[in-house]
């Protein structure tokens, strides 16, 4: 069984991976692919840590600046961000 006192360092493990991929150079990759995957990973971890998380207002708007500018090629791809914000 899970303690309550281990989802606080959960999520603040999450909380500092959003914010490192939303700095890193991944999230800047010249393949749109990576920059998608990054962003995928980032929408499952706000999915998962919703409505506790704590980003910082710049992370936050780094990361949905670069979500919306993915959708525009490939779409499709980009499905799947949108659905898990959704859940």
């Amino acid at each position: 069984m899970v303690g309550q006192s281990d989802y606080g360092s959960m999520f603040s493990a999450m909380d500092s991976l959003v914010t490192h991929l939303a700095r890193s150079k991944l999230l800047r990759h010249d393949e749109v692919d990576v920059r998608l995957m990054v962003i995928t990973c980032i929408s499952e971890v706000t999915r998962i840590t919703s409505p506790n998380f704590s980003y910082s207002d710049t992370t936050v708007e780094e990361v949905f600046e670069l979500m919306i500018g993915s959708f525009h090629p490939y779409f499709g791809k980009s499905v799947k961000i949108l659905e898990n914000m959704a859940k």
